[in-house]
């Protein structure tokens, strides 16, 4: 079944609302290694993922990734899967 940016924008919303963990939305949303429109999004969405250490250290680059996954997620739900892609989740 394929994954529908309108969905993937609702569980990084629950994601980013603790209603959903990171480990459920890695199972739900494991990173395809071909044949994905999505393939970019879920690989920037594991960096955010992997940083959750960084991010309860530093206020900063925890708003600054919050602030890019709410950029993904307004990407998705305007079905701009390219623009979604291209968020960085990396630095500001």
């Amino acid at each position: 079944m394929r994954t529908r940016p309108a969905d993937l924008a609702e569980a990084l919303e629950a994601l980013l609302g603790g209603r959903l963990t990171p480990e459920d939305f890695r199972r739900s949303y494991p990173i395809p290694t071909v044949g994905s429109e999505l393939a970019r999004v879920l690989t920037n969405i594991e960096h955010f993922l992997s940083d959750a250490d960084i991010r309860d250290r530093d206020p900063r680059y925890k708003a600054m990734q919050e602030a890019a996954i709410e950029r993904v997620i307004i990407a998705l739900r305007s079905g701009d899967v390219d623009a979604a892609g291209g968020i960085s989740l990396l630095s500001p």
